[in-house]
C-alpha cells in the first residue's frame, strides 16, 4: 500500500496531508485496513486528520479521483500504483 500525491502537490510528508481530502479504495480492501493501520500506529485517526475520505470501487477508481483533482491523496495497492504512475493505466 502507498500514499499517492500529484507530483506537482505541496503534499511532500504525512503532516502536509492534514486537513486534506483522501481517496482509499473499497473499505474492505487490504490497502484501506493498512491506511488506517498506519494512522493507527501514529495515535492518529483518519476521519479527523482528513477533511474527506471517499473509499472508491477500486485502486483504480481511488487513483483516477487523485486525477481528476477530486482528492488530494489517493491509497493504492504498490503495484497498482507503480502502472498508474508509469503510464500503464489497467482496463
Amino acid at each position: 500500500m502507498v500514499f499517492v500525491v500529484p507530483e506537482a502537490s505541496a503534499i511532500k510528508v504525512l503532516e502536509d496531508a492534514r486537513g486534506k481530502r483522501l481517496s482509499l479504495p473499497s473499505a474492505d480492501s487490504l490497502a484501506a485496513y493498512l491506511a488506517l493501520g498506519e494512522f493507527n500506529s501514529k495515535g492518529l485517526q483518519l476521519k479527523s486528520y482528513f477533511r474527506e475520505i471517499r473509499n472508491y470501487s477500486s485502486h483504480e477508481v481511488a487513483l483516477y479521483a487523485l486525477e481528476m483533482s477530486a482528492v488530494d491523496v489517493a491509497v493504492a495497492e504498490y503495484r497498482v500504483a507503480e502502472k498508474w504512475l508509469s503510464g500503464t493505466r489497467a482496463a
